[in-house]
């Protein structure tokens, strides 16, 4: 398949004639040839595992029935082949090239797509750079004048198996006899072939589903994709310009950045509804990431079902930001002080626990800034503090009027005493409770 010829306008892509397609659909072949040994590999790895069971070995259940998740978990990677495995190349810069372009020694060939292959053999080359690699970035940034060593850029579309449109962009100039030498493909010197790209993207027929934005995403959207920030990041814009997808090709690089650490936490991915999860559903498994958990705010706790709010005035405020103040304030009214002094006897000596003392251990615990049932413990040490205190005042107290007989020691003593007394304990469980958002929401 041949594409219609260029316009001449310089900011046209180049068209791809058909020694550009019989090129990279060899290449397409080889890669194709590579996940179909792999998986058949894996295929029959997965059957003789299934096949051994001994139910009086239980770790080894436990094995068996971890190693058939791991294959499985890669047939479904490799299962990405089908729907374009392949969507870019670079001819770039690079003083010990990996894969030297043909009569330019000094530049590394790198073909860009869904996921990572290599060759089966000791040297381990690889035959595709997966998007999220370091070394693929330059395919997103490189531009005309920053080109970042690349030389050629080549967009190359697929239709499941078949290569049916290249597309490439000149960004350096290296003299007539040095582009010569490269793979000449195009009718003219070079366009820029990313708008090309995007525009077809624009124009494609839109579905049911969402699709992935890897083939043509923009450097801005790189930046935020790629961020070594590793706290919140909050991605804003106008309505239709991809803040869902780029959150989700974000998802998709931290899962490849750091696949060790999440595949033990685990990614949870909320969204505002069924039919918005539904949408973005198959844009994880594109890019090669299946071990993502989808679900809406009503069923994040089990046992809990969600049903709507039949006030109108009630879905503004819990859909509000006030509705945060208002949830503090109904934790805050958890942490009560008593209006009287609650007495306790302990070893057969008389203390009193104020509503003084219990509100200088409520302060203590807020200023902290701790959640509520984190903040507990504080609000704990010094309620007892306070009445360790108390209670030596009566026991070491010199009826000769000198300094208070008991030492450091005795007062710790003390405190251990008074955090044994059932009568203490409940009452301080009685004015900073552990609680559970249940018990908040419905007090609430």
């Amino acid at each position: 398949m041949t594409s219609p010829a260029s316009s001449g306008n310089p900011n046209d892509a180049d068209r791809s004639l058909p020694e550009a397609i019989t090129s990279e659909q060899d290449h397409l072949d080889d890669l194709l040839a590579e996940v179909d040994v792999t998986t058949a590999t894996l295929k029959k790895r997965l059957a003789k595992v299934r096949a051994t069971a001994d139910i009086d070995d239980p770790q080894g259940l436990m094995r068996r029935d971890r190693e058939i998740q791991d294959i499985s978990q890669r047939l479904d990677n490799l299962s990405i082949a089908e729907i374009g495995l392949m969507f870019g190349r670079i001819d770039v810069a690079d003083e010990e090239p990996e894969n030297p372009v043909p009569g330019s020694p000094d530049l590394d060939r790198r073909y860009i797509g869904r996921l990572g292959l290599h060759t089966r053999d000791d040297e381990m080359r690889t035959l595709l750079m997966d998007w999220r690699a370091p070394m693929a970035r330059p395919f997103y940034l490189a531009t005309t004048l920053h080109p970042d060593g690349v030389h050629l850029r080549r967009h190359i579309k697929t239709r499941g198996r078949r290569v049916t449109h290249v597309a490439d962009e000149r960004l350096t100039t290296r003299g007539e006899d040095q582009a010569s030498l490269t793979e000449k493909t195009t009718s003219a010197a070079g366009g820029v072939a990313q708008e090309a790209a995007l525009l077809d993207a624009v124009n494609a027929a839109r579905s049911t589903r969402m699709g992935d934005i890897v083939e043509t995403i923009a450097a801005e959207q790189d930046a935020i994709i790629r961020s070594e920030h590793r706290s919140v990041t909050v991605v804003q814009g106008a309505p239709g310009t991809g803040k869902t997808a780029v959150a989700l090709h974000r998802a998709a690089y931290l899962l490849y950045t750091w696949r060790e650490q999440l595949a033990k936490t685990g990614v949870l991915i909320v969204g505002p509804n069924a039919r918005f999860l539904d949408y973005i559903s198959q844009v994880l498994p594109s890019l090669g990431e299946t071990g993502v958990v989808l679900a809406t705010p009503g069923t994040l706790l089990p046992g809990v079902q969600t049903r709507p709010e039949p006030s109108l005035l009630a879905r503004e405020v819990k859909g509000s930001a006030e509705m945060l103040h208002i949830l503090k304030l109904a934790v805050q009214s958890w942490q009560q002080v008593p209006e009287e002094p609650r007495g306790f006897m302990v070893d057969g000596v008389a203390v009193e626990l104020s509503p003084k003392m219990v509100r200088a251990a409520r302060t203590r615990a807020r200023r902290s800034h701790k959640p509520h049932n984190q903040a507990r413990p504080l609000f704990v040490d010094h309620a007892i503090a306070s009445l360790a205190d108390a209670l030596a005042e009566t026991i070491g107290r010199d009826p000769l009027g000198g300094e208070n007989l008991l030492t450091a020691e005795d007062r710790a003593s003390l405190r251990d005493d008074l955090r044994e007394e059932p009568a203490v304990m409940a009452a301080l469980d009685e004015f900073w409770p552990e609680l559970t958002p249940e018990e908040v929401l419905a007090g609430l």
